[in-house]
């Protein structure tokens, strides 16, 4: 069981060698077999518990999971995370708030250890289950179902069988906690475990290898084809990712799945993606998905939540960090890539805040005052950008508006000193 376990890592290059190993831990059978068969083969590794509060026995299976822990001398990070509560103020699911939470909870606990890889106790048991919940539900590129890996997130059981590793559990007398809600048939995956899968496989003697050939088929596919997906259309900013639209909207559905899909990655989203979204995005209508926002409009705009309202005043000269974008500001002569404005025409202290409903500017070879807002609809501003876009003012009003509009005032006459302004938009 081990040296298969060894085989796995080795054929999808999981874990080099030194690298230290973070393993998610229930308690379970699949967790527990996880850490003690990386143990076995000489991997560093530490355990990451979370205690999702959802069933009267958390902690009961919480002190179990400390215990045997300490049996095997092993460190381990522990959180404790309210998912229902989660659930209910993002509007999502249980599965889906759980599942949201344990990826950001194993990339803090990843960091908390310094490590590099993050194993998790999936087996194959758990991909050909989740094969057939996809299967069931109607998707299309989700039938590639549970990937061995995925960024620094490794699979090394996957092509286990979870009757062996029980079995492997029970004559080695190791302990391990049994989750009673597994028996509960009201849930889809439990009906498939428990009822539906044995009869599959009582007349499909080869099923589990037969799907997991398709699994594997169907991923090579997949990969495939999103080679022909350009990502360098993706760009990724501090509070959003942005699709270029022209690009997008030109490309065959199955790609513009694929490359919403990678869009998505970036921020661990992507599963719950169907193409019945794809055709509401070509309507450009906006959709919430696994707790993110997806906003058409001329590009693709993601973003997970909008930043509250806030402002500061700033210093002349300085760098400014302000949304995910780089404000620069000095004193001196008139310098290319930068807003000029004499400083007869500035009034001190100069802010930089976000904008609000309401504002409004003489843009730069205007007369006449105009909205911002509109301002944003000429200049085709996705709704959500401009709530991150940097306002910068002094006292008498706004001097610019990102890198889209400076007003008019203080226009710069012969050699004079001038307050100097970069905005420029800054890569997460």
């Amino acid at each position: 069981m081990i040296e298969r376990v060894k085989e796995t890592i080795e054929k999808y290059r999981m874990i080099e060698k030194g690298e230290k190993v973070v393993c998610g831990y229930s308690g379970g059978s699949d967790s527990t077999f996880l850490f003690i068969a990386l143990r076995e083969l000489g991997y560093s590794i530490s355990l990451a518990y979370m205690n999702h509060m959802l069933r009267e026995d958390s902690e009961r299976e919480e002190e179990f999971v400390r215990k045997l822990a300490g049996k095997f001398g092993l460190e381990l990070y522990m959180e404790r995370m309210p998912v229902k509560k989660y659930a209910e103020e993002r509007k999502l699911s249980l599965e889906e708030a759980a599942r949201n939470l344990r990826y950001e909870f194993f990339e803090r606990a990843r960091k908390y250890f310094h490590a590099d890889k993050v194993a998790l106790g999936h087996n194959l048991d758990d991909l050909v289950e989740t094969f057939f919940m996809r299967l069931l539900r109607g998707s299309g590129f989700g039938l590639s179902s549970i990937p061995p890996v995925r960024g620094c997130i490794v699979r090394p059981l996957i092509e286990i069988r979870r009757e062996e590793i029980i079995k492997y559990l029970k004559e080695k007398n190791i302990p391990f906690y049994k989750d009673p809600s597994n028996q509960d048939t009201k849930f889809l995956r439990n009906r498939l475990r428990l009822e539906i899968l044995p009869f599959l496989e009582r007349n499909f003697p080869n099923l589990y290898e037969s799907v997991k050939r398709s699994v594997e088929n169907l991923r090579d596919i997949e990969e495939a084809m999103e080679e022909l997906v350009d990502t360098g259309r993706i760009k990724r900013r501090k509070n959003f990712i942005k699709i270029d639209g022209d690009y997008f909207y030109n490309l065959p559905q199955p790609l513009k799945f694929l490359m919403l899909k990678r869009a998505l990655s970036l921020i661990d989203r992507e599963r719950g993606l169907k193409r019945i979204h794809i055709k509401e995005i070509e309507k450009k209508k906006e959709i919430t998905l696994s707790g993110v926002s997806i906003h058409p409009g001329k590009d693709i705009i993601i973003y997970e939540e909008l930043p509250s309202y806030h402002e500061m005043e700033v210093e002349v000269p300085g760098i400014y960090e302000f949304n995910g974008w780089m404000i620069t500001l000095k004193k001196g002569k008139k310098e290319k890539g930068f807003e000029c404005f004499s400083l007869e025409d500035i009034e001190f202290p100069v802010k930089i805040r976000m904008w609000r409903e309401g504002d409004r500017m003489v843009p730069f070879g205007m007369k006449e005052e105009k909205k911002l807002q509109d301002i944003f609809v000429d200049e085709k501003v996705p709704r959500p950008i401009r709530r991150m876009i940097p306002i910068i003012e002094d006292s008498k009003g706004i001097l610019v508006v990102g890198n889209i509009k400076r007003a008019e005032r203080g226009r710069v006459r012969n050699n004079e000193e001038c307050l100097l302004i970069k905005v420029e938009e800054k890569d997460a």
